[in-house]
C-alpha cells in the first residue's frame, strides 16, 4: 500500500488504512480537461501512444490555459472514439496515456487529481515488468488522488463546446459528488460525474 502500510491492512472489512473516507464531501476545485487528440488533430490517439509533459504542454498553449496547483487534471486519449469507430479491445494490455516521466511534471504543477478516460498510464509501460509506474510515482509516492476510465468522453455524453477560435473552453469547477454509500473502508471508487456532465453540456463557447 501507500506510505509504506502493509496490504495486510486490507481485510474482508475493507482498507484499515489509507481509505477514501477523506472524500465523502466530495472535491470542489478548478478541472483542466487536456484533449490529446484535438491537440494533434485526429479522431483519437492509437493504443500505445504515449503523451509527454511536451504534449501536456503544447495543449496549454492551444488553449491558453496554464495548469496550477490545486487543479483536477482530465486527460483525453479519446478511447471511447476509438471503441465507437472499431470496436473494443483489450485496452487495459494496449491503451494510449501518459508516459512515466510525466510525474515530475505532475509535481512541479503540484496537481491534486488526475483522471482520464483511460488507465491514466500507458499501456504497456516501456518499463520491463512495471506495469503501472506513474501509479506508483503519482499517486504511491506523490499522494495524487487518481479517477481513470471516468466516463465523461463517453459516446452518449454531449461534445465539448467550442470557442470562438475553435479550441474548447477548458478550464472549469468541477464537482465529485459525495457518494451515499458508506465509504469506511473502501479503497477506491468512480465517482459521481453527473453533475460535472450536467455542466459541461449547459457551457456555451468561451465560458471558463
Amino acid at each position: 500500500m501507500d506510505n509504506g502500510f502493509s496490504q495486510e491492512e486490507v481485510t474482508e472489512k475493507g482498507a484499515g488504512k489509507l481509505d477514501i473516507h477523506n472524500l465523502k464531501d466530495g472535491i470542489f476545485t478548478r478541472g483542466i480537461l487536456i484533449d490529446i487528440p484535438r491537440l494533434k488533430g485526429v479522431p483519437y490517439l492509437d493504443p500505445g501512444t504515449a503523451i509527454y509533459s511536451e504534449d501536456l504542454e503544447a495543449w496549454e498553449r492551444q488553449a491558453g490555459i496554464r495548469v496550477a496547483s490545486g487543479d483536477v487534471v482530465f486527460v483525453r486519449t479519446g478511447r471511447w472514439a476509438r471503441r465507437a469507430a472499431l470496436g473494443p479491445w483489450d485496452a487495459f494490455q494496449n491503451s494510449a496515456g501518459l508516459h512515466v516521466s510525466v510525474a515530475r511534471w505532475l509535481k512541479e504543477r503540484d496537481v491534486a487529481m488526475l483522471g482520464g478516460d483511460a488507465a491514466n498510464d500507458v499501456r504497456p509501460s516501456g518499463l520491463e515488468e512495471i506495469a503501472f509506474p506513474l501509479h506508483r510515482l503519482a499517486l504511491v509516492a506523490m499522494g495524487v488522488h487518481f479517477c481513470s476510465t471516468t466516463p465523461i468522453w463517453r459516446p452518449s455524453v454531449k461534445p465539448l463546446p467550442a470557442s470562438t477560435d475553435g479550441i474548447s473552453c477548458l478550464g472549469f469547477r468541477v464537482l465529485l459528488r459525495r457518494s451515499d454509500l458508506q465509504l469506511d473502508g473502501l479503497f477506491q471508487i468512480f465517482p459521481g460525474l453527473q453533475s460535472l456532465q450536467d455542466q459541461l453540456s449547459n457551457m456555451k463557447g468561451g465560458d471558463c
